[in-house]
């Protein structure tokens, strides 16, 4: 079932950049691009994903979120989130997001695979925190590696949990107008068939 606040807020953010792109094409070569603007539109969408993956991390193994981060007085921080979304869903590193139009994939959680942070959230942490020397990486490559990451994430936390056969239903208010998972039924990569969405961990090769 959709989080409407959480996936319209995601929608909003994708439609900031369909605004920009008005004016910096998207397009590989335009990836170190950054501008007050962008620098805007990373923030918000990295301070979402922190939003996102701390609930996905509670909704998927509640008593282990908990003992990461209470009885160990640990903060909820992307490295407590990445090792309890790594164990339940390891296939999220291998999630693809598309944007068709511009012929362009981001593959923003393949760092899980090593048991490590993105890139791309590692530069946000140093633009949040010491922009003065790190300002321009508030780019465009950067922010739209997160923006993916945090459709990937949605599509994990809005999902039914425990039920093989079980997908995400969208409609025309819901359906993002620049990114696309990757595929049709390709397991491991999630995959968006029409207007349903199939995760990495379901076996569902002959729909």
């Amino acid at each position: 079932m959709i989080n409407r606040q959480h996936w319209q807020y995601f929608l909003s953010l994708e439609q900031e950049i369909i605004k920009i792109s008005h004016f910096i094409s998207i397009d590989k070569r335009n990836f170190d691009t950054f501008s007050l603007k962008l620098l805007k539109i990373y923030l918000s969408v990295c301070s979402e994903v922190d939003v996102v993956a701390r609930l996905l991390s509670k909704k998927i193994d509640l008593e282990s979120y908990r003992e990461k981060t209470e009885n160990e007085k640990r903060l909820k921080n992307m490295d407590t989130y990445r090792n309890i979304i790594n164990l339940h869903y390891p296939g999220i590193s291998k999630v693809v997001i598309n944007i068709d139009l511009y012929k362009i994939n981001f593959n923003p959680w393949n760092k899980f695979s090593k048991n490590e942070n993105p890139e791309w959230w590692q530069q946000y942490n140093k633009v949040k925190h010491t922009r003065e020397e790190f300002f321009h990486q508030a780019n465009l490559g950067n922010t739209l590696n997160s923006l993916s990451g945090l459709l990937v994430l949605l599509n994990y936390y809005c999902h039914p949990m425990n039920h093989e056969s079980a997908y995400i239903t969208l409609d025309d208010s819901t359906t993002p107008r620049l990114m696309m998972i990757e595929g049709k039924n390709v397991i491991p990569g999630a995959s968006w068939e029409g207007t349903r969405i199939y995760l990495p961990e379901q076996e569902i090769l002959n729909k």
